[in-house]
This record gives C-alpha cells, sequence and structure tokens, in this order.
C-alpha cells in the first residue's frame, strides 16, 4: 500500500478498503476489508466465509498425534503425548508439582513391599517374611531355629479369632522345662554390620500368656549377636522382661552395656493386640528411633553396637511351675540400604 492509501499494482493503483487499526486485506469477489477482530482471537480459515477467512477464539485443544514439544535446540527431538488409554468422554488431569525434577517411567519406580521400595541388590538387601498358613512346618520357615527343652514351633495353629487379620502365624510354644526357649535367627553366622546405610527391623506379634514370678520367661526381637541360648552383648532390639519392666522395653546395647526406652505400653494377651515395633538406625549408625504401633517411643544415640549381628526373636523360660507359654509371630521385615551403591 502507498503513502497515498492506495494499493500499488503493475498497471497502477487501487483505492484501499482498509480503514481502522488492524484492518486485514483479503479478497472475496473484490477487494475486501476483513476487520481486526476481538483480542485473543486468531485468524482462521473457514470457507463458509464471504472472505474465506474470519477471526476465532484461540483452540486450546489438540489432537495428540498432531501436537509436540521442540527441542529448543534441536528440533528433531519431540516430545508426544498418547491419549488412547483414556476411558471414552473423560478427562484426565495430571498436575505439577511445585518442584523442578526429572520424569520418570513406571519402570523406574520402585516397586514397594510392606511399605518399602524393594532394593536392588547393589542398593543393600531386605528380607521380609510373612507366615503364611500354607507353609509347611520345618521346610520353608527359612530361619534357622533353636528348639530346647520342650519348646514348639509350629505354623498349622494360629492364635484363635485372628486368622481374618492375621491368617498365617508361627506359634512358639515354651513348655514346662526351666531351660525351655525356641526361638529365630538368619542363621549361624553373625554378618550384619550397622553403617554405611539405613537400617530398619518390623515385627509383630502377640502374646498369649504373661510371664509371671513362677512361671518366668524373656522375649528379644530385633539385630543381636545371641545364638541359642547365648546372652545378649550388643543388639539393637525390643525386650519384654517383667522383672525389668511389664511394658516394652527397647534396648541399644553394646558390650553389655544397655540404653533402655521405655515405651510405657504393657504386654498385653488379648487375640486382638498384636503389636507391630520397629526402628530405624541412621545411615551413620549413631542413633536409633524406636517405634511401637507406628507410634515413636524415643531415639537413642548411645550403646549403639558396632559389632557383627544377625536377625534374632527367641522366647525363653528362666522358671517354670509347670505351665506352658504360647507366643504368635505373624511377620518380620528388615532392610539395609547402603550410601553409596555398590
Amino acid at each position: 500500500m502507498s503513502q497515498s492509501g492506495s494499493i500499488s499494482g503493475g498497471g497502477g493503483g487501487t483505492a484501499s478498503p482498509l480503514t481502522s487499526k488492524g484492518d486485514v486485506y483479503t479478497y472475496s469477489t473484490v477487494d475486501a476489508r476483513l476487520g481486526v477482530g476481538a483480542d485473543g482471537e486468531v485468524l482462521t480459515a473457514d470457507a463458509a466465509e464471504v472472505t474465506g477467512l474470519k477471526w476465532a477464539a484461540a483452540s486450546t485443544e489438540f489432537i495428540d498425534n498432531v501436537f509436540r514439544v521442540l527441542d529448543d535446540g534441536d528440533d528433531s527431538k519431540k516430545l508426544a503425548f498418547e491419549c488412547s488409554g483414556i476411558t471414552t468422554a473423560t478427562t484426565r488431569t495430571l498436575t505439577v508439582p511445585d518442584a523442578s525434577g526429572t520424569i520418570a517411567l513406571t519402570s523406574d519406580a520402585p516397586q514397594f513391599l510392606n511399605g518399602y521400595p524393594i532394593l536392588k541388590l547393589s542398593d543393600g538387601f531386605e528380607y521380609f517374611t510373612h507366615c503364611l498358613e500354607n507353609m509347611s512346618n520345618g521346610t520353608t520357615f527359612p530361619f534357622a531355629r533353636s528348639i530346647l527343652g520342650g519348646a514348639d514351633m509350629d505354623n498349622t495353629v494360629n492364635r484363635p479369632g485372628t486368622n481374618a487379620t492375621h491368617p498365617g502365624q508361627y506359634r512358639f510354644y515354651i513348655g514346662n522345662d526351666a531351660a525351655s526357649r525356641a526361638g529365630i535367627q538368619t542363621g549361624s553366622g553373625r554378618d550384619l554390620v550397622l553403617g554405611g546405610g539405613e537400617w530398619v527391623f518390623e515385627a509383630v506379634f502377640n502374646f498369649a500368656v504373661l510371664s509371671s514370678a513362677g512361671n518366668e520367661y524373656l522375649f528379644e526381637i530385633g539385630l543381636t549377636d545371641a545364638r541359642n541360648g547365648d546372652v545378649v552383648a550388643n543388639g539393637v532390639f525390643f525386650e519384654y522382661d517383667r522383672t525389668n519392666s511389664v511394658n516394652y522395653i527397647a534396648v541399644t546395647e553394646s558390650a553389655g552395656v544397655r540404653t533402655e526406652i521405655d515405651s510405657g505400653i504393657a504386654v498385653s494377651t488379648s487375640s486382638t493386640v498384636w503389636p507391630k515395633v520397629k526402628f530405624v538406625v541412621n545411615a551413620a549408625a549413631t542413633s536409633v528411633e524406636f517405634f511401637l504401633d507406628d507410634v515413636s517411643i524415643g531415639t537413642s544415640t548411645t550403646n549403639i553396637p558396632t559389632a557383627s549381628m544377625q536377625m534374632f526373636g527367641r522366647i525363653g523360660k528362666s522358671s517354670s511351675t509347670g505351665a506352658g507359654n504360647y507366643f504368635y509371630l505373624d511377620y518380620i521385615y528388615y532392610r539395609n540400604e547402603l550410601t553409596t551403591s555398590i
């Protein structure tokens, strides 16, 4: 368009139909003016219009096989979206968190067991066992067992009234022998050492009979250096010792010197009370936090053992009037996540 308001052509000038700011010069049967659209509208081809064009609201929807996001440095690198897996007539919303990061695939996400991510071998190790009813006694429970003085272990007898919520249990029975004891351990070797990564231990169990003056027993479960009838000298564990407290006691012990945390929760013999004990040892092995039913009961920073240990649990008599004691184990879980993968 020339300064005089005409369109310059090869043979002369034609008066411009444009009259206002934002007008578009177009053609129908003759040169024509298309007035500017509303703010935010875009010029769109439309054969039904006289000029073949119209102003329309910008589209907020795109076909997934057309829409692409291109890399700013190499436009051959593209990101596409695929919506075919969504239910018909359904809109799914993906909310971006207020943080920067890298999108992970489902194959990258950790799998979970008992609420904890399953570790790759190079990241550490973990063990979980649930005493399912279909386990055969003495063959599939993967622990060395100490059965002495009239004690027995059996996975065919569950605590009455608990099968619905605890479908598989191992029953520990200690009889009328004052030396009777039954226990579980990871094996004959002590090969677990704290430090170099976080440790987590959990167990769920139930007592059918309380310890008493004439029918005394000691219960311990966790990581210790004890085997069979050994006295614990090093360990991180939970204890029920009536002569010390009627409550569950959390213990860190190094070279026979103990730090105790009293849970304030008394041991119960109700068939519906199945406490979950848990402790978490920090990566540097300088503190241990203890939990009962997922509630913290305190943290120990003293007498944390440096000696090698094993997973260990036992119930053992120290006196007996002829009565037997029953203890039921639902599950044990422990894991070690290395600070540095190997």
